[in-house]
């Protein structure tokens, strides 16, 4: 692909240079003109070395710009922060205060947060600018958690892909014990920290998302959480696990909007399991309109409305305008897209639209498995087989 794309914008370069030169086994010359007597000399001076020089540097610079995709401003990569590997405790806590700031600062509009399961796809050995450049983000947050006594010792540093600069660091490291509550402090104080680093100024509502708390259970919370991650696998064994997981959550915290939200999408999913089935659309819209009824503005909640409109009523523009909505609130959610990409391609015959969403979505999710093969399928469906091979030999 970078040799068929150098060689077309090459093309005019060679075109002016053969009008004005000649390439022979002995070198490059001057072309003489119609009227040239036998004095012409053909030897290049220092004006042509010099014309050549520059159209060689425009092409080059051409064919560099051409082939490297802009990097979104405001896109960032989360690492996981180091942490001592016997301290399982501190492991979680590190791995869900990653988890929790990909999720909020996601939700802030004009940042781009890739997604958990394809930055940790990523080399941890490698430099930072190789992370950024293999994620295609402008700047990748990485840091340390250990722990002194009880208490845990959380220090982040925003560091620029481009040029390994450190754009910030708190003034002190964060240190509490690693419950719940210090897990969302600790995340409210990063975001705003990376918000203000790179110049975002937050509205009322973004500061808001950033401090909120979906929920003051810790065993609600860890049920939420083994629900997520079992939901993710969605076959029917794990979505029975998965309901079982959230109706937890939901009996430790009957407000835990979350948890709704993701139990309809679950019972919606089912497809074998008879006591998932046998739940089905009209527990998940009971289940959806108490999620809507406790947070209005839940991307998750829109999102399941959106799936149960599209799946159980067929309103399929009813759904459309609800995935929108949850996209709107939190882009990092992937199930919208998928859903929306759904809905285009297999009920509108927008194939084009279907496949827009599909590119938006591996930007923010480059190596997730299941995003990573449909947007393969689509380059290949559309011809681009270069394309698809360099996405999977990466």
């Amino acid at each position: 692909r970078l040799v068929l794309l150098a060689a077309i914008i090459g093309f005019p370069f060679a075109a002016v240079a053969g009008w004005f030169y000649d390439i022979t086994s002995q070198g490059v010359y001057r072309t003489p003109p119609a009227d040239a007597d036998d004095a012409f000399d053909a030897q290049l001076k220092m004006r042509d070395l010099a014309f050549l020089s520059t159209m060689l540097a425009v092409w080059a610079i051409a064919v560099y710009v051409v082939h490297t995709p802009p990097v979104p401003e405001r896109s960032i990569a989360m690492l996981v922060f180091d942490f001592p590997e016997q301290d399982e405790e501190i492991r979680d806590f590190a791995v869900n205060l990653r988890n929790d700031l990909h999720d909020h600062l996601g939700r802030v509009a004009t940042f781009l947060s890739v997604s958990p399961d394809s930055v940790d796809k990523v080399n941890r050995s490698w430099p930072i600018f190789r992370v950024a450049e293999q994620l295609g983000v402008a700047y990748v947050l990485t840091g340390t958690v250990d722990r002194i006594g009880d208490v845990a010792v959380v220090s982040p540093r925003l560091v620029d892909g481009r040029s390994g600069s450190i754009l910030w660091i708190p003034e002190q490291p964060f240190d509490r014990e690693p419950t719940l509550d210090a897990r969302y402090d600790i995340r409210s104080a990063i975001a705003m920290g990376i918000s203000n680093a790179l110049g975002k100024k937050l509205s009322a509502r973004e500061y808001e998302v950033l401090a909120r708390r979906p929920t003051i259970s810790k065993g609600a919370n860890d049920a939420y959480i083994r629900g997520r991650t079992l939901l993710h696998r969605r076959h029917d064994e794990a979505l029975v696990l998965a309901a079982a997981q959230f109706d937890k959550a939901i009996e430790l915290d009957p407000v835990f909007a979350e948890a709704y939200a993701e139990l309809a999408i679950t019972l919606m999913l089912a497809t074998d399991e008879f006591e998932l089935v046998e739940r089905g659309y009209d527990e998940a819209s009971r289940l959806i309109d108490r999620a809507m009824e406790l947070d209005s503005d839940l991307a998750e909640a829109h999102a399941a409305r959106g799936f149960y409109l599209w799946g159980g009523k067929r309103e399929i523009d009813a759904a459309l305008e609800s995935l929108r909505r949850a996209i709107e609130l939190n882009p990092t959610y992937e199930p919208s897209y998928h859903w929306m990409a759904a809905i285009y391609r297999q009920d509108r015959g927008e194939h084009e639209a279907a496949f827009r969403i599909t590119e938006n979505l591996a930007r923010r999710s480059p190596y997730q498995r299941n995003v990573f093969w449909t947007h393969i399928g689509e380059l290949l469906a559309r011809g681009r087989i270069q394309e698809a091979a360099q996405r999977v030999s990466n």
